[in-house]
C-alpha cells in the first residue's frame, strides 16, 4: 500500500513537471526562424532564453521568446491572460474556482494551493505567480467577509468579528504588505520558492491539527445522533407497550371525550408520565437538550444597555473611520510618491533618493499614527466596559504583553502576505486562540485582518502595472465566485453528514502534492535556467 502510494505521488510530480516544461519551454525559437538561414545562428544563439531572460526582437520582428512569454522591453515577459486567454487557462481558472472552493469551506486562504496552477497551466513564473494569487486572495476573502459580519457572539450578541484587535493590527499588515510586495519584485525565484515553501510547511502542520481535532468531533456527533436514536427508540417501545396496556380489558383509565376535555380545559389534570426507573444519563441528555447554552444574558443596567448598543453594531464607524482613513492615506501616498506604472503627482521621480524618502518614512510614520489611534481606541474602550460592569470573566485580555506579540506577529504576516501572497490567518489564529478567543471569533478576525494584507498587495501591484486591471477583475471574480457557490454547499453536506473531516483531508492531500512539487520544479529551473532562478531584479 505504501509503495503504490509512494509511487502515484512521483507519478503526480512528474507529471506535472512535464506540463510545466511543456508550458515554459527553455528552447525558445519559433520554428518560422528555422526557414531563414540568416536568423538559425540567431536562433542558435538564444535558445536557452527562458521567463525572465533577456532578448531582442532581431529585424524580421520574430520574437526569440518562448509561448507564452514575448520580448517586451528586452525581456521575456509573460503575457496578459486576456483578451487572448489560452485554453489550459481556461483549464487552470475552473481549478483555481473549485480549489478557492473547497479551500473557502475548510477554512483557509487558499494561497498555498493556487500558486502551482499558475505556474502549471498558466506559464507563469514563481514571483509572476505571487502577483496573481492576491487578486485570487482577495476575491474569496471578501466572499467570506460578507457571511461573517452577520455572524453574532453569544454571549451579548456582538459581532464575532473583534474590532479592538483589527484596529491595532491593520496598520501594521498594511505596512508589512508594502515591503512584502516590494520583496516579490527583488528577490530571486528561488527564494520566492523557498519561503512559499516554508509558509506551505506552516499551512500543512495546522491542517494535520485540525484533521485529528474534526476525525474526534465527528465521531463524536456521529455517536451523539446514536445515542438519541436509541434514546428515542427506546420511548416509541415504552409508549407502545403503554399503549397496549391502557387499551386492555383491564384497565381503569377513562378515556371517553368528556375526560379527556376535561383534562386539556385544566393544565393541572393533565396526565404526567411517571418513569420510576427512568435511566439518569437519558434524563442529563434530555437536559441538555433543553437548556440552551448560549441564551443571551439579560442585561438590567441602563449604563451597561447603552454600552452595548454601540457593541452590537454591525459596522462600528469608529472602528471603520480609522480603516478607510488609513487606506485612503496610503493611496494617496501612494499617488503623491508615483510607481513604475504611474508617475508622481508630486512630480517626484521613480527611484530617486526623494522617492525612497518619501516611501520608507511616510509610509512608517503613517501606520505608527494609525497604530497609536487604535490602541487609545481600544483603551478607551476597555474602561468603558469596566465601568459599566460588563461581565468581562471569560473575555481576552489586552495586556501590554498581548499588544506587542500581535503587533509583532501582524508586521510578519503582512510581510509574507506581500511575497508569498499568503492571507496570515496560519499564523494569526493560534495567537488568538492563545488569548482565550473562541475559534469562530479568532478565525473571524483572522479573516477580516488578511483583507488588509491582500487589499495592499493588490493595489500595490495594480499601480505598479505588474498585473492589468481586467486580469485583476477576472481573478478576483473567480475567486468570488467559489468561495461564494462551491463553498456553503460543501460546508453544508459535511456537516449534515457529520463529514468535516474528509474536506480537511482532501485539501491536505493537495497541499502535500504541492510540497513535493515546489522543490522539483525549482530543481528542474535550476538545471535550465540557472541564471533567471538566481539572479535577483532591480526595482529601478
Amino acid at each position: 500500500m505504501k509503495n503504490c502510494l509512494l509511487v502515484s505521488l512521483v507519478s503526480v510530480i512528474a507529471i506535472l513537471l512535464f506540463q510545466t516544461a511543456k508550458l515554459i519551454e527553455p528552447s525558445s525559437v519559433n520554428e518560422n526562424l528555422k526557414n531563414f538561414e540568416s536568423s538559425r545562428l540567431l536562433a542558435e544563439s538564444q535558445v536557452h532564453l527562458t521567463p525572465g531572460s533577456k532578448c531582442e526582437v532581431d529585424e524580421n520582428g520574430q520574437d526569440p521568446c518562448p509561448e507564452p512569454y514575448y520580448c517586451t522591453g528586452g525581456v521575456c515577459k509573460h503575457k496578459n491572460i486576456f483578451p487572448d486567454i489560452w485554453g489550459t487557462e481556461i483549464g487552470g481558472s475552473i481549478m483555481v474556482l473549485i480549489i478557492i472552493g473547497f479551500s473557502s469551506a475548510g477554512g483557509v486562504g487558499g494561497s498555498s494551493f493556487v500558486s502551482p496552477i499558475f505556474i502549471l497551466m498558466f506559464g507563469y513564473t514563481a514571483n509572476e505567480a505571487v502577483r496573481l494569487v492576491y487578486e485570487v486572495v482577495f476575491g474569496g476573502l471578501i466572499s467570506g467577509l460578507a457571511l461573517k459580519t452577520f455572524l453574532r457572539e453569544p454571549k451579548y450578541g456582538r459581532p464575532v468579528i473583534i474590532y479592538d484587535i483589527a484596529v491595532i493590527c491593520a496598520p501594521l499588515l498594511s505596512l508589512g504588505a508594502k515591503f512584502g510586495t516590494l520583496a516579490n519584485a527583488v528577490l530571486p525565484e528561488i527564494a520566492i520558492v523557498i519561503l512559499m515553501w516554508s509558509t506551505s510547511v506552516l499551512v500543512l502542520k495546522s491542517m494535520w491539527k485540525n484533521i485529528k481535532k474534526n476525525l474526534r468531533q465527528d465521531r463524536e456527533a456521529r455517536a451523539k445522533e446514536h445515542r438519541a436514536k436509541e434514546i428515542e427508540a427506546q420511548r416509541e417501545n415504552e409508549t407502545n407497550q403503554e399503549v397496549r396496556i391502557n387499551t386492555s380489558p383491564e384497565s381503569r383509565i377513562d378515556t371517553s371525550p368528556t375526560a379527556l376535555k376535561r383534562s386539556d380545559d385544566n393544565p393541572q389534570m393533565r396526565i404526567v408520565e411517571v418513569r420510576p426507573f427512568q435511566d439518569s444519563a437519558s434524563s442529563v441528555k434530555t437536559m441538555e437538550t433543553i437548556v440552551d447554552s448560549k441564551i443571551p444574558i439579560v442585561v438590567n443596567n441602563p449604563l451597561l444597555k447603552d454600552l452595548l448598543k454601540r457593541e452590537t453594531r454591525r459596522f462600528p464607524w469608529e472602528y471603520y473611520s480609522q480603516f478607510i482613513t488609513y487606506l485612503a492615506l496610503t493611496f494617496l501616498l501612494q499617488a503623491i510618491n508615483g510607481s513604475r506604472g504611474a508617475s508622481s503627482i508630486a512630480g517626484i521621480e521613480y527611484c530617486d533618493t526623494n522617492y525612497w524618502l518619501v516611501y520608507c518614512l511616510g509610509n512608517i510614520i503613517l501606520c505608527l499614527i494609525f497604530w497609536f489611534m487604535g490602541v487609545m481606541t481600544v483603551k478607551s474602550k476597555i474602561i468603558a466596559r469596566e465601568k459599566t460592569g460588563m461581565d468581562l470573566s471569560d473575555e481576552y485580555k489586552l495586556t501590554r504583553s498581548n499588544v506587542w506579540k500581535l503587533s509583532l506577529i501582524a508586521l510578519i504576516v503582512g510581510f509574507l502576505g506581500g511575497a508569498v501572497g499568503m492571507g496570515g490567518a496560519t499564523l494569526v489564529v493560534p495567537l488568538l486562540l492563545s488569548f482565550g478567543i473562541p475559534p469562530i471569533r479568532a478565525t473571524a478576525t483572522a479573516s477580516f485582518l488578511a483583507i488588509f494584507t491582500s487589499s495592499t498587495s493588490v493595489f500595490v501591484t495594480l499601480v505598479s502595472k505588474r498585473v492589468t486591471i481586467v486580469d485583476a477583475v477576472y481573478l478576483f471574480g473567480i475567486a468570488f465566485v467559489g468561495a461564494t457557490v462551491i463553498a456553503n454547499p460543501i460546508v453544508y453536506y459535511t456537516q449534515k453528514y457529520k463529514r468535516t473531516a474528509v474536506l480537511t483531508i482532501i485539501l491536505f492531500c493537495l497541499l502535500f502534492i504541492t510540497l513535493l512539487y515546489f522543490p522539483a520544479y525549482e530543481t528542474w529551473r535550476l538545471v535550465v535556467a540557472k541564471d533567471e532562478t538566481l539572479a535577483a531584479t532591480a526595482l529601478c
